[in-house]
Parts: structure tokens; C-alpha cells; sequence
């Protein structure tokens, strides 16, 4: 809607104020603005006794994801909702995914696709506002909206449960702290050499990741759709490919009980 450019031009303008300086030199992966967190802690008091449950990739499959929710009984009084990132693009109602999300009180991180929508938003932004016919639904956004989504860390753990959550992956063997932005939101494989795993973005150079991860903190991501769902000993990957055709995936991490809903249509050609 033309009559929030106003408000999200003004957000872009807070933004350099707020991160002064940042704007050149603290970019993401995709070139957008970084995080406040780039890897968020969530505590007790922050679930605060409700049910955990961490959603695959949704791509702006909204009613694919309120089916499941519907299904789980779940709002934001009874449970505490993870996403693994890749909420939007690609799927037929992305804006409806952000203020559900919102509506939830949940926890997202990012992925590769949420950058990519928040780069196409900045470059519209510097370009008078005009967003291309297919990122348009981001008119639909509000500036709480945008800035939730500039919010989403590249990890999120729960220490007290002991898992975390990223988009894509983790290179076994490095510390959190040290692990490469970009590859935590495209990575699938790793190769190995003198014991040292090099992250790739291909499935077939090298192994998947996950098979390498010896824990003890279990993984839950998402960005690998090809591999569909994804169980190894300390990791899971529940990129099931909603959009796709396939199904939207969550699990409860507590006891590993999975909940699956199949896709109303085909959004877009594997």
C-alpha cells in the first residue's frame, strides 16, 4: 500500500541514525542491515512453562502454517513457536506470514530468502520507494513489521533445553561465535581435510553437515528441501518443501514428536 512508503522510508532513515555508520560497513550476507543479535539466548522465564515448538521453512505458505497451528491448538498464551527461517518469498502470502508470526510472539531466525526480501525492500527504498511486482507485498508490511524482521538473529539457542536453531547450518567443530554469517544461511555440505570441515553451499560436494555434527547441543535448521526431512543423531533438518509441494514440518523438541500438514498447492517448481 502506497500510503506506508511514507512510514518505511522514514524506518530506513532511524535505522542509519540508530546503527551510526553501520550502514557501510556492518552488512549482512545479503548486503542488508545486520541484527542487533547475532545469536540470541532464549531463558525459561522467557517460555515462561509453555510448550516448545520449532516450525520448518514456511515461505509465505500462510495457510499451510495457520492449518498447522490450528491443528496443535497453539497461540502465544500455550506455546513458544521457533521458526528455522525462509518465513517469506516464494509463497503466495508473505505478508500474512510476518504478522502472524508477530501475532505468535515468536521466535524466527533468518534465512537466506528473509534477506533477500530485506535487500529488495532497502534497494526499493533507495529507489523512491517502488518495490518490483514480485516483492510488492512488502507494501503490505508496516514499519513493526520490518523492523521484526531486520530483528531475526542467525542463531537462537535454548540453553536450558539444550538445542539451537539456525537456517542452514553450522561448520562441526567451530565455535559459535566464529562461525561464518553467510555460510549459517546457505551451507548444506561440508568437506573435510586434516580434520578441519570447510562449509559449501552444494549437496553433493562433500557430506551433509549434519551427519558431522557430534553435538552435544542438537541442531534444528531448515534450507534443505532437496534432503526433505532430516534425522541424525544431533541434528534435524525440517525443511520439508512446503512450497514445493510438499509439507510444512514442526517439531516438538521436548519429546521429538513431529507434526506435518500437506501443501494446498504447488507455489513454486522444485
Amino acid at each position: 500500500m502506497a500510503s506506508l512508503l511514507p512510514a518505511a522510508l522514514q524506518l530506513v532513515a532511524s535505522l542509519k541514525r540508530f546503527f551510526p555508520g553501520s550502514r557501510s560497513v556492518a552488512r549482512s550476507p545479503y548486503g542488508v542491515l545486520l541484527p542487533r543479535e547475532h545469536h540470541k539466548v532464549v531463558t525459561e522465564d522467557d517460555i515462561g512453562g509453555r510448550r516448545l515448538i520449532i516450525i520448518g521453512d514456511v515461505h509465505g505458505c500462510c495457510d499451510e502454517l495457520t492449518e498447522l497451528l490450528d491443528q496443535e491448538n497453539i497461540s502465544d498464551n500455550n506455546t513458544c513457536v521457533i521458526f528455522v527461517g525462509d518465513l517469506i518469498n516464494k509463497g503466495p502470502k508473505n505478508s500474512q506470514v510476518v504478522k502472524l508470526a508477530r501475532q505468535l510472539l515468536s521466535y524466527s531466525v533468518r534465512g537466506n530468502h528473509d534477506e533477500v526480501c530485506l535487500l529488495e525492500w532497502e534497494m526499493a527504498q533507495q529507489n523512491g520507494g517502488k518495490l518490483s511486482d514480485k516483492f510488492s507485498w512488502m507494501n503490505q508490511l508496516s514499519t513493526e513489521d520490518i523492523n521484526w524482521l531486520y530483528d531475526m538473529p542467525y542463531t537462537i539457542s535454548v540453553p536450558s533445553r539444550n538445542f539451537i536453531v539456525v537456517h542452514a547450518g553450522l561448520v562441526p567443530g567451530c565455535n559459535l561465535q566464529d562461525q561464518d554469517l553467510e555460510e549459517m544461511i546457505t551451507m548444506r555440505n561440508v568437506t573435510e581435510k586434516d580434520g578441519v570441515y570447510t562449509a559449501t553451499k552444494s549437496n553433493s560436494d562433500g557430506v551433509c553437515w549434519a551427519s558431522k555434527w557430534e553435538g552435544p547441543t542438537h541442531v534444528y535448521f531448515g534450507h534443505d528441501a532437496q534432503r526433505f526431512l532430516q534425522k541424525h543423531p544431533y541434528a534435524t533438518g525440517l525443511d520439508t518443501g512446503c512450497v514445493y509441494g510438499g509439507h510444512l514440518t514442526a517439531i516438538y523438541p521436548l519429546t521429538g514428536k513431529l507434526v506435518t500438514v500437506t501443501c494446498h498447492d504447488i507455489y513454486e517448481s522444485p
